[in-house]
């Protein structure tokens, strides 16, 4: 009778996508909560609850979870929203919000399932459910201070322009591997504040260029890329001392960057300008044909997913 009473007493899970009239209440929600994540500005996280696959789980007391992902141009999902309530374990979690992400990767031929993160309780739930450690990520930081001397400028210096997207977007297929390649429309949504995009310009050519985006005192800089062909030739440093010239003139009092570990090239400029290696962070990938959840997802595949 003990058992029974206890199984009275768990309450109804149901999993959902996530429409625009729940966008309110998660934002409320993730105010409260200590276990959320996001890959993305806080700037974005209306938007892109608004237009991106995720799901959500609740009970008859409200909102339990969520998961957003965004699809990548090279095939995968990378999930870039998670949160739960504090009072909710993460394997029940997993358990029940991975089988419609699964579902929405295998009903759009997608390859595989991606996280960027170092929250522990996150990525220890993941390693249970087949996902493999890919590569690592390092956070690099800077706090407002004088810059180091810079030697004479090697090229132009300028803000991008719409005529400029094409050149940039191949610039960075040229660079990134196939897994970190961005659409074409990322980089013509970076002309729009809160971003910020400075190009390098050498004989009438766009050669490199440096993206970031500020949230209050913060400046996060997305991408940092010059040409292949045009590498070894100080044009990253010239726009990286642009970049942080042009923010410590407007009060920016905290700048950081992402790159992977063995990129020794970045790490070795962002050193140049007294940036500090603060966090490590594990990739973290399923392919979908490695899903360990595939029974479960029988039951979402007559959904739809917008």
């Amino acid at each position: 009778m003990q058992v029974s009473k206890k199984m009275a007493l768990t309450p109804k899970i149901t999993v959902r996508p996530i429409d625009d009239s729940d966008i309110l209440t998660i934002i409320r929600w993730i105010d409260k909560w200590q276990r959320v994540h996001w890959r993305i500005s806080p700037l974005e996280v209306e938007t892109k609850l608004a237009t991106r696959p995720g799901f959500l789980a609740e009970d008859r007391s409200g909102l339990r979870g969520f998961m957003l992902t965004e699809p990548q141009p090279a095939g995968h999902l990378l999930m870039i929203g998670i949160g739960l309530r504090d009072s909710w374990n993460v394997r029940p979690y997993l358990k029940h919000l991975l089988p419609p992400i699964e579902a929405l990767m295998q009903a759009k031929s997608l390859t595989g399932l991606m996280h960027i993160g170092g929250s522990d309780w996150f990525v220890n739930g993941l390693a249970e459910h087949g996902f493999s450690n890919k590569a690592w990520v390092v956070t690099l930081e800077r706090l407002a201070s004088p810059l180091p001397p810079f030697a004479l400028p090697v090229t132009e210096i300028r803000p991008a322009t719409k005529s400029d997207i094409l050149a940039i977007h191949n610039i960075d297929c040229l660079t990134f591997d196939t897994m970190w390649h961005k659409a074409q429309s990322h980089f013509s949504q970076a002309l729009n504040p809160p971003h910020h995009m400075l190009t390098a310009i050498l004989n009438c050519r766009v050669v490199g260029y440096i993206w970031s985006e500020r949230y209050n005192n913060h400046v996060h800089i997305t991408r940092l890329v010059v040409h292949p062909d045009y590498q070894g030739r100080q044009i990253g440093v010239q726009l990286l001392h642009q970049l942080l010239t042009e923010m410590l003139a407007l009060g920016i009092t905290r700048f950081s960057t992402n790159t992977l570990a063995h990129n020794q090239p970045a790490l070795k400029i962002y050193k140049q300008f007294n940036f500090d290696h603060t966090q490590q962070m594990p990739i973290l990938w399923r392919d979908t044909a490695r899903s360990s959840l595939e029974n479960s997802t029988l039951q979402y595949k007559k959904a739809r997913f917008l």
